[in-house]
């Protein structure tokens, strides 16, 4: 038997991951739009993440 809230907790990382993988690929394919940009934003990006 699970605790609810260790479930929880187990279902609010698992957002958590997702949504950091759909920033990272929206982040991949503006650079590929914007190659000029791409160290300045990779150098903001990994400092936030």
């Amino acid at each position: 038997f699970i605790k609810p809230s260790s479930q929880l907790s187990l279902n609010n990382s698992l957002i958590n991951n997702h949504r950091i993988s759909i920033r990272q690929s929206m982040i991949y394919l503006f650079l590929l739009h914007h190659p000029s940009n791409i160290n300045r934003d990779q150098s903001i990006e990994y400092s936030d993440i």
